[in-house]
């Protein structure tokens, strides 16, 4: 579909579970400095929601051994998006946060 783009997600080893962790879209994600491996040690903070019945992390941040990938500012709204969006994804995380989403911090290795 024109105008659609594909999302980086990385899956987490957690002390239970795997937990798929949404960063966002490919062409933001591989145009910035902080490159991810598979096997790296990271640091995410984010947001734990539920999608298609299974726990998810919308990064907010990723550290990578002191490197910084900021992906979202404290509201929730992407690093990516125009100035003229940012009114709508602060309704939109108001109405995330009425829905009782926590946001964790996570220190695992990943698998891209």
């Amino acid at each position: 579909m024109e105008g659609m783009y594909y999302g980086i997600h990385l899956k987490i080893k957690a002390a239970k579970e795997t937990i798929s962790v949404h960063l966002g879209p490919g062409w933001y994600i591989e145009n910035q400095d902080v490159k991810i491996e598979p096997k790296d040690k990271l640091e995410i903070k984010g947001s734990s929601v539920t999608f298609e019945g299974k726990p998810v992390i919308i990064a907010t941040e990723v550290n990578k051994g002191g490197e910084i990938l900021k992906l979202r500012d404290e509201n929730g709204f992407p690093a990516w998006a125009g100035w003229r969006k940012k009114e709508h994804w602060k309704k939109e995380q108001n109405h995330r946060l009425s829905m009782g989403c926590k946001f964790l911090k996570y220190l695992q290795n990943s698998e891209v």
